[in-house]
């Protein structure tokens, strides 16, 4: 590797974004935006003394990643206040606590975004980056939200295996194998907890 390669390589167990300010600049859902926005207003937040992000959160870890982790959206008191995906609530104490048994990350826990979290390997995301209502993100938000994930993706090179971390999750990932052409009918996967796709050509 010559030197300029190695100048623009990417040092693993960092935590790097990807589209980082582009992504929380995003008001393309106008109910999504009003949504986020609420919660800048003590009232919606259930931790007052901390500065709510309320805004698109980036996806963030090693860019030189195998495993891609793809959750549906941010929950509303842990990324939605903590700018980062699955920090600061109970889904995230699982995945972090797993990620760290196996090496992914330097620390079992995750609670803020200037923690000290590493993660080495892996790369997680959200499938919508705002929070939604009720946990449950509209079909246009989906689709309008599946730009970003696809650009992630252009860039996460040495990606080979992708966690889905639910049904949304899972389909939104699906869809754009559908749009690469490696697959054909989405009907063809099924959701299922535990259950492993190949794609051929990916």
């Amino acid at each position: 590797m010559d030197n300029l390669a190695r100048q623009n390589t990417p040092p693993r167990g960092q935590a790097h974004t990807l589209m980082g300010a582009e992504i929380a600049a995003c008001r393309r859902c106008e109910r999504l935006v009003r949504y986020c926005a609420t919660f800048r207003v003590p009232e919606k937040q259930k931790m007052p003394d901390a500065t709510y992000w309320a805004q698109p959160v980036p996806g963030f870890g090693d860019l030189l990643a195998n495993l891609l982790v793809v959750g549906l959206a941010p929950g509303a008191q842990g990324a939605n206040r903590t700018g980062r995906p699955f920090t600061g609530d109970a889904a995230g104490e699982v995945l972090y606590s797993a990620l760290y048994r196996h090496g992914y990350c330097n620390r079992e826990t995750a609670v803020d975004r200037r923690d000290g979290l590493r993660l080495n390997g892996v790369y997680i995301t959200n499938a919508v980056k705002c929070v939604p209502p009720q946990n449950r993100p509209s079909g246009d938000e989906k689709r309008a939200c599946l730009d970003w994930l696809r650009l992630e993706l252009a860039q996460l090179t040495r990606t080979r295996v992708v966690l889905a971390m639910g049904r949304n999750a899972f389909e939104a990932y699906l869809r754009l194998q559908k749009d690469e052409g490696h697959i054909q009918k989405l009907s063809e996967h099924r959701f299922a907890h535990g259950q492993t796709y190949c794609f051929s050509g990916d």
